[in-house]
């Protein structure tokens, strides 16, 4: 007689059982890589500790990929992941000519860590991504607050920009605090529109008031108007420019129709708003850039000093005895210094590619784009802040994880997995 052998069909139950098991550990890591993006500005972490913690832990979790990709592969490389790649090479390469190579070296390489945890972490889904982040938004915004019983002289910024008291909180500055809520006030109105705010994350309505309270007098409190006004602008232009229909292409029709107005009248725009009493200067930064550039030496335009060298004291010149910035508060003028018109063409390039990909992810699934929103906000706030060169920054490396989970919708779906 024929001898038979068990079989193993996987039955409803272990696939659900399966299921749960992937979604813990959709948490787990999300939570990781959340935490380690915010101790690159959280104010109990020194600066130098932060890269060395990013670059570790990021390894840690790639040796462990396996296990949480059930030993599939990591994802193909899109356009945008080539463009940063080629960037993160020239950074490396910039210690051949840095008048700091050391510190050029060291600072770049996490640079690789963010990239390829990104792509180990594609199959999570976006909505998973999106809840956890205002989870620990709402962790921050709560610890800010209550910070301030404690330790008013490490809850406000020590000088105020704009003579009231400036809420830092956790954050070692009150813009990075503004940012972040910033960043998730914006994902809580995507995730409304979407219907994932109560379908999907926060799942009660008493809750979600809560959220939106919480977050809202924490961003006020931050006093952070910079960000305030890209996250409405990056805001709006992200949900005019997704889902699919001619009304996106009036959008960009009248957004380039803008730059073009803005580009031709801004002396008479400057002069305006002088008159209304408007810190046109942007509270130092305008002479920030001027000095920047003008210590710019032609032999350096094209390949620039180095990448993270912009704060050594070789640089102290620049600024003859007044104050002393870290950076240059303009990632595109930072890119520039450092890496020279070749960094400064791959940091545009890359900006680029990053939108057309997000964009092109909201077409397809006829969703509000968290990623498009996020790519907006950040290009927006790199025009007076730091987040596509220099250091690498807390929403920086959010944004990667959200671009690689959201353009690759299909891949997921294609493989079982929630597409959102």
């Amino acid at each position: 007689m024929a001898e038979t052998y068990p079989t193993h069909q996987t039955t409803p139950a272990m696939h659900r059982a399966a299921s749960q098991a992937a979604g813990r550990q959709n948490y787990w890591y999300v939570s990781v890589f959340i935490f380690l993006a915010m101790s690159l500005e959280l104010h109990f972490f020194s600066a130098g500790a932060n890269l060395g913690i990013l670059f570790l832990l990021c390894f840690f979790m790639l040796l462990v990929a396996d296990r949480f990709l059930n030993q599939r592969p990591m994802s193909p490389l899109l356009a945008h992941d080539w463009v940063y790649l080629f960037y993160i090479a020239l950074t490396m390469a910039s210690a051949l000519w840095s008048v700091v190579p050391g510190r050029t070296i060291v600072a770049a390489l996490p640079q690789f860590a963010l990239l390829g945890l990104t792509l180990a972490m594609w199959r999570v889904p976006t909505t998973t991504i999106i809840r956890q982040i205002m989870i620990f938004a709402v962790v921050a915004a709560v610890l800010s607050i209550m910070m301030i019983p404690v330790s008013s002289s490490l809850a406000y910024q020590p000088s105020s920009s704009t003579g009231g008291a400036e809420l830092r909180g956790v954050f070692k500055h009150q813009l990075r605090l503004g940012a972040f809520m910033a960043m998730a006030m914006g994902f809580y109105v995507v995730a409304w529109l979407n219907g994932d705010l109560l379908r999907v994350m926060l799942r009660s309505r008493g809750r979600a008031v809560f959220v939106f309270l919480i977050l809202m007098v924490t961003l006020y409190l931050s006093q952070t108007r910079l960000y305030v006004v890209t996250a409405i602008l990056a805001l709006l232009l992200s949900l005019a420019l997704s889902r699919r229909g001619a009304k996106k292409w009036i959008t960009v029709v009248l957004a380039v129709l803008a730059v073009v107005v803005i580009g031709a009248s801004s002396q008479e725009i400057l002069f305006w708003l002088e008159s209304q009493g408007v810190d046109t200067g942007l509270t130092g930064r305008v002479l920030i850039w001027q000095r920047t550039l003008e210590a710019i030496e032609p032999a350096k335009q094209l390949l620039g000093y180095g990448f993270r060298t912009y704060d050594q004291s070789y640089f102290d010149y620049i600024f003859r005895g007044d104050y002393r910035p870290a950076h240059s508060h303009n990632s595109f003028i930072q890119a520039y210094f450092e890496t020279g018109r070749i960094g400064q063409i791959a940091v545009i390039v890359l900006i680029l590619t990053q939108l057309s990909a997000a964009w092109r992810a909201s077409a397809e699934t006829n969703r509000h784009s968290y990623s498009l929103f996020l790519v907006l906000y950040v290009t927006l706030g790199s025009l007076f802040g730091m987040n596509y060169a220099g250091a690498l920054s807390t929403i920086f490396c959010l944004m990667f994880l959200l671009l690689a989970s959201e353009t690759r919708w299909r891949e997921r779906e294609a493989e079982g997995l929630p597409a959102f």
